[in-house]
């Protein structure tokens, strides 16, 4: 700072009135009218005594340039953890004291817990706000000799609080972070909630809190601050379900982008009634959490092979995959081909167009699983002939249930309960849906009167799926004598040509007398390997 005082053009002395703040390099500039001097570091007003050849002139004040504010920088959470820095010039001396005030002197900025900051030099100081909210705060300063100045309240100079940011939103009251799930999602039918962030402002009524759902584009929501700048408590969050997302307004301040959260995943408890593998029955699906209305959708997924999930429909064998849920409780939807017990069931709750969608429920437990009906057979045959099957190892078999085209992992399996050794065929489809006739090549050279039955199953696990038809009776063509040759009298063995005799033991019988056999007689009978 430079000093300067009217004086004679003697030797001179210029000094303040206290010590420690010396004013030195004092030379004459103009003669007999100004010397300058390097003035000492200070604030305020202040005595000026000028001595020239050990004559004092009378004192005169000088007064310190008034503190200039430029800018301020800095966005301090609202918790008033955080500090601002404020620049310019005039501040004074590091032992200088300045009152910083804003809100209309409600509020102080502090430093280190004082209530008077001192700067960190003459351009710029820092202090830490008051607990806080809002934008465009306007700072008073008022330095220890009463000197003051204001920020206009159109100045570019003024500064904000940090906006507010939303971490979670739950049914329970959380005070630290946790996961979004199925224990404290909103629940569709909409109710309590508490909304879980930082910045949002203290208890004071003035404090404005807005919540806003669905995409910023939906309803106003009341809420108010359970706790100052962590966490709001809404009362009536609206009903809803799939992904849906919601802004925070802290006295004008918006977070900086919406936050996305999914409702309660819906839950599975019962699906009803068990249909063909082509189904044409719709199912009524009851649990939880699909939705108020109609106005809500879900896509229902069935766990068909072990490895793919093929959807409900809203029409037998349509392609219309969003549903529109009955009521919060039920949905209903046809099935898609398929076969097995056991067969889990999956639920998600999305939007009008089935996007935002994200698997929901896998339901555990015998109430949340789906059972195809069970494969029947009516009929064993050579080939679609219909014809009495021959001991060629050829079977057409016709019924009902039989399963479905794809996938390629999809087992069907004859068994012959009454063979010990109990063989298998290969066995393919050859009716397209609703798949009443199997076609199985490589099966036993049986002969007479069987029994079999079919299973559907996988060659993967899990083998929820296995299902299997009733035991069915059935009776092979009846066997064809060509030639008998006499027996030997030495080996008593005859040799008997023909067809369907099958590929195992088998008995010949032989009446003594010509004519038509009306049974086996005791006495005698051959056999033949």
């Amino acid at each position: 700072a430079v000093v300067t005082a009217v004086a004679s053009p003697f030797n001179y002395l210029v000094t303040p009135p206290a010590a420690d703040m010396e004013i030195t390099n004092c030379e004459v500039t103009t003669a007999d009218t100004l010397i300058t001097c390097d003035g000492p570091a200070g604030s305020g007003t202040k005595d000026l005594v000028l001595t020239v050849s050990g004559q004092d002139a009378d004192s005169i004040e000088f007064q310190f340039a008034d503190p200039v504010i430029d800018s301020i920088s800095g966005t301090p959470p609202t918790d008033g953890t955080g500090s601002i820095t404020v620049s310019g010039s005039s501040f004074g001396p590091g032992d200088n004291s300045i009152l910083v005030t804003f809100d209309g002197g409600n509020r102080v900025c502090v430093s280190s817990g004082n209530t008077a900051v001192n700067p960190d030099s003459d351009t710029s100081f820092e202090c830490i706000t008051d607990p806080g909210e809002g934008v465009d705060k306007m700072l008073t300063l008022q330095v220890n000799d009463g000197r003051s100045a204001a920020l206009s309240e159109h100045t570019t100079d003024t500064w904000d609080y940090d906006i507010p940011t939303v971490i979670g939103i739950y049914t329970s009251r959380e005070t630290t972070y946790v996961t979004e799930d199925t224990t404290n999602a909103p629940d569709p039918m909409g109710g309590a909630v508490y909304i879980l962030g930082t910045n949002f402002g203290t208890t004071d009524p003035a404090n404005t809190i807005n919540v806003r759902y669905n995409h910023g584009a939906g309803e106003d929501v009341s809420c108010t601050l359970d706790t100052a700048h962590t966490i709001i408590y809404c009362s009536s969050f609206p009903m809803g379900s799939s992904w849906q997302d919601f802004t925070v307004t802290i006295a004008t301040q918006d977070t900086d982008q919406p936050h996305e959260f999914y409702f309660n995943q819906p839950h599975v408890d019962s699906i009803a009634p068990s249909t063909d593998t082509n189904p044409t029955t719709q199912v009524t699906i009851t649990g939880t959490g699909f939705g108020p209305d109609n106005t809500y959708f879900v896509k229902v997924w069935f766990f068909t092979d072990g490895n793919t999930l093929a959807p409900c429909t809203t029409t037998a064998g349509g392609s219309t995959i969003v549903i529109p849920v009955t009521d919060e409780t039920t949905v209903e939807c046809y099935p898609p081909e398929g076969f097995g017990t056991d067969v889990p069931i999956f639920v998600e709750a999305v939007l009008s167009d089935g996007t935002h969608d994200v698997s929901q429920d896998n339901a555990a437990g015998s109430e949340a699983l789906f059972s195809y009906n069970a494969p029947t057979v009516d009929g064993v045959y050579a080939d679609d002939t219909l014809a009495l099957p021959t001991a060629d190892g050829n079977l057409y078999i016709t019924g009902t249930n039989f399963g479905y085209d794809y996938p390629t992992n999809s087992l069907i399996t004859l068994s012959f309960p009454l063979d010990l050794a109990n063989p298998t065929c290969t066995c393919t489809h050859v009716t397209a849906a609703p798949h009443t006739a199997i076609e199985c090549t490589g099966c036993p050279a049986y002969s007479g009167c069987q029994q079999l039955k079919v299973t559907l199953g996988f060659d993967n696990t899990p083998d929820y799926g296995d299902q299997d038809s009733d035991p069915f009776d059935y009776s092979y063509d009846a066997p064809t004598i060509t030639k008998a040759s006499n027996p030997p009298a030495t080996t008593n063995v005859i040799s008997i040509d023909g067809t369907g005799f099958g590929s195992g033991a088998v008995t010949v019988y032989i009446w003594p007398e010509a004519g038509t056999p009306t049974g086996p007689p005791a006495e005698a009978y051959y056999q033949i390997t």
